[in-house]
């Protein structure tokens, strides 16, 4: 068994606990480094005894990391596999994990620097097969080590941390230059900046070396066609009473005195902390460059923000901050977070373990676990902008329209992220409303996932992807559709049992309208088109009346479409043998998706509801599929549900048994309209 020792990283004012012999020489050595490096890895303990070290209340604290790692790896079938180890007696090898291509691997012919690197390592048994065919997974773990440490030079990832130290903004400038000046397929600094947007904050930057942030922040109304480089801000809000606004009553106190910095919720100082360190002068913000009591300067500028972030110089996206006074700078220290496992590192150069490294487990990290991106709002902010720095949980990343979904670490750190992506598909050269439709769809699914404050602001908020798209189309924006492919879109589902986006979608207790009813913009919950190759429903005209016309992919007040289509009657399947009408509805109840809890009738009224409601048929895609509708008090329709009716060889129930074709052919198309 091994033995112990106490052992802890300079610096530390913790005790990290015991660090048993096998593990400090695992790295602390040169001949167990240089083991780690060989083909046969460095040869640890047995999995008995890594198993027996890590259950003990003051065990080794590595031995501990490395069997909770193989356990997690392997969680699916854990049991039979500890069980195989344990009674083949499996020693567990710890190897160097080379660098994958394009990033590549400094020869390791001795341990004088800088010839060897550490990067990763995994650890693995000496036989990966167990019986009934299952493999022994291997646990990789990443490597970085302090700038400061000696350690440093043959390790070149770093914790991870959102300090905004010099090394963090000399970074950050430099990953901005080189796309500003070297990425062919994203916008390219030139002779001509973009425009200011109508407002923005001048920090006044003086031109010094060391650039302080400002103690006073300006309003700025650039004349028409200004320009220069600008910087626009994600953030979320959280509570309205955390933030500063530009209203109707300071507007004049701002642009002429400005505001004091100090005053700021933390996000937007923090905002302008990394302006400065890049020594961008303007930056705008939502909450100050849009007046917030103006209804109509809120719909002209909501009607801009496609330009406003895809022109903007670079975006700062606060993915961590859920409210304006959390901040995004400051808050993580992956070195005193208690995440990483640190070790001794033997160094030639002074001859003993004068280095300190640390290990994490190689994990995934989606940036959909940050609170802005559950936002609605910050959906559109983070796919428009040509190049984004996005500040998540734990660091800096970049991200532009090379990376599309996965974004580079400012510091190297070896954790890459991948945040939502964005078909640029859609709006390519070659893109239309058919070649584009895919992703369209795409957009809605992730889109329509994305919580809201106010339920009225489910088109709004996706306004200016929607301009993007529609600039590049040049087809017609019907509340959240297209016109040129809108009747294969009207059968949509939604996910209620993720509850819904926003918690203000009722009045009283009915559904707010905020789209029509035939929109997915009126589902209160995720939604998801799916797609009709070839729809039997022809789209014949269509009235939309929008909440202001300086938005026209904004929100609408109301909106019909028009419909040529097969319309049904309940009572028109009743062509089943042996079936009476009160059976059949119950029968029938069964494939009906109501769009709301309180469309659905009760029992003793299902008869009687069914009775009047009437089947839109859309076309076939895996089973008959149907708009469930209700007459309005205006003799229009409006959709309450969907349904889909399967084919008898799909689905051996009584419904399924209708011969569809003829049931079909005997409705004659009708016109109908949709509100």
């Amino acid at each position: 068994m091994s033995g112990t020792a106490i052992w802890q990283p300079p610096g530390s004012n913790s005790d990290q606990g015991t660090l048993c012999t096998h593990c400090f020489s695992m790295t602390g050595t040169k001949e167990g480094l240089e083991a780690v490096f060989s083909d046969g890895g460095y040869k640890h303990l047995s999995v008995k005894e890594l198993q027996d070290e890590a259950g003990k209340a003051q065990g080794c604290y590595f031995c501990k990391y490395l069997f909770e790692s193989l356990r997690e790896v392997n969680s699916p079938w854990w049991p039979r596999v500890i069980e195989s180890c344990l009674r083949r007696n499996d020693l567990v090898i710890i190897k160097d994990l080379p660098e994958p291509a394009p990033f590549g691997k400094l020869a390791r012919d001795s341990l004088q620097p800088p010839e060897f690197q550490l990067e990763r390592i995994e650890a693995q048994t000496t036989n990966t097969e167990t019986f009934g065919g299952l493999r022994m997974g291997a646990a990789r773990s990443g490597i970085v080590a302090a700038e400061s440490n000696p350690a440093a030079i043959h390790v070149s990832c770093r914790p991870l941390s959102k300090t905004l130290t010099p090394t963090l903004a000399s970074a950050m400038r430099k990953a901005l230059d080189d796309c500003l000046d070297h990425h062919d397929t994203c916008p390219q600094r030139s002779s001509l900046p973009p425009k200011l947007p109508s407002r923005v904050l001048d920090l006044r930057l003086p031109v010094l070396e060391v650039t302080p942030v400002p103690s006073r922040i300006y309003l700025y109304e650039p004349e028409e066609n200004t320009r220069a480089e600008y910087v626009a801000l994600s953030y979320c809000w959280g509570d309205p009473r955390d933030n500063v606004t530009t209203t109707t009553a300071n507007y004049a106190n701002i642009l002429s005195d400005g505001i004091c910095a100090s005053a700021l919720p933390k996000t937007i100082m923090d905002s302008i902390r990394v302006c400065t360190s890049l020594k961008l002068q303007y930056l705008w913000v939502d909450a100050l460059c849009i007046v917030q009591d103006n209804e109509e300067n809120k719909h002209s500028e909501i009607a801009k923000m496609a330009d406003i972030y895809r022109n903007s110089t670079v975006a700062i996206v606060a993915a961590s901050a859920e409210r304006v006074s959390d901040g995004f700078l400051d808050n993580y220290d992956e070195l005193v977070s208690g995440s990483v496992q640190p070790l001794p590192l033997y160094l030639d150069k002074y001859g003993g373990p004068c280095g300190t490294i640390y290990l994490r487990q190689e994990k995934d990290h989606l940036l959909q676990h940050e609170p802005l991106f559950k936002r609605a709002w910050a959906y559109q902010e983070y796919v428009l902008p040509a190049r984004a720095l996005v500040f998540n949980s734990t660091q800096a990343l970049f991200k532009c329209n090379p990376s599309r979904g996965s974004l580079e670490p400012i510091l190297k750190t070896n954790i890459w992220p991948w945040g939502p992506t964005f078909n640029t598909g859609v709006v390519g050269k070659s893109s239309g409303p058919v070649q584009g439709y895919d992703g369209w769809t795409g957009v809605v699914e992730t889109y329509s996932m994305r919580k809201l404050t106010l339920f009225s602001d489910r088109l709004s908020a996706l306004a200016g992807v929607a301009s993007m798209v529609g600039n590049t189309w040049k087809d017609e924006y019907i509340a959240g559709l297209w016109a040129s492919t809108l009747a294969k879109s009207l059968f949509w589902k939604q996910d209620s049992t993720e509850g819904p986006i926003a918690s203000d979608f009722l009045e009283g207790n009915k559904l707010k309208a905020v789209a029509p009813s035939w929109s997915w913009a009126s589902s209160p919950y995720p939604t998801r088109i799916l797609t009709m190759g070839k729809p039997d429903v022809k789209l014949v005209g269509h009235y939309i009346e929008l909440a202001s016309l300086s938005s026209p992919y904004g929100p609408v007040r109301r909106g019909t479409i028009t419909l040529e289509a097969r319309v049904l009657k309940v009572s028109d399947f009743l062509v089943i043998d042996g079936m009476n009408y009160a059976k059949f509805c119950i029968e029938f109840d069964r494939h009906v998706g109501w769009d709301l809890a309180y469309q659905r009738p009760a029992k003793p009224e299902l008869e009687e509801k069914l009775g009047n409601l009437k089947l839109l048929y859309l076309g076939r895609c895996n089973g008959k599929r149907f708009l469930v509708v209700e007459k309005t008090d205006q003799g229009n329709f409006r959709r309450v549900g969907h349904c889909r009716l399967y084919l008898s060889s799909w689905f051996p129930n009584k419904i399924a048994a209708l011969d569809w074709e003829k049931i079909l052919a005997k409705v004659e198309r009708q016109i109908i309209v949709l509100e």
